[in-house]
């Protein structure tokens, strides 16, 4: 993840991988809804759920809390489930993260450091969302 002072480069984690001393206070929003899929209560707690254990299972402190956001996208209100995470790690999250924004079927997930304020979107259509906008990240 970033560090103190640091600016996210797409290089970021193969360059600064070996300066990890630190412990970094992290936050995640993660989508509770699959396009196309039922997205019923029950399946928001199931993604939830798995998303608590996989992190508990890696970080320490982790807390969440859920949450349902408005957003306008073509033109149209749209209303989504998500949970706010927020975690402690001392080492890089990226590639975890990836790893749980594919296993969860998100584009992706928003990683905040709370410490520094850089914000990055994590997971394989990343990309697509464009850069990560402070103004939609729920903060914990």
């Amino acid at each position: 993840m970033l560090h103190r002072g640091e600016v996210y480069t797409k290089n970021h984690y193969n360059t600064n991988h070996h300066n990890m001393e630190h412990t970094m206070n992290i936050e995640l929003n993660i989508g509770l809804d699959i396009p196309g899929a039922n997205n019923s209560t029950a399946s928001r707690d199931m993604l939830a759920m798995r998303a608590t254990a996989y992190l508990a299972g890696a970080f320490a402190g982790v807390a969440t809390r859920r949450y349902q956001s408005t957003y306008e996208q073509n033109g149209a209100q749209v209303v989504e489930a998500g949970m706010a995470v927020r975690l402690t790690a001392e080492r890089s999250v990226e590639w975890m993260i990836a790893s749980l924004a594919a296993m969860l079927e998100q584009d992706c997930i928003g990683v905040l450091d709370a410490d520094t304020g850089a914000g990055v979107l994590v997971g394989p259509k990343a990309a697509d969302w464009g850069d990560f906008n402070p103004e939609y990240f729920n903060r914990f």
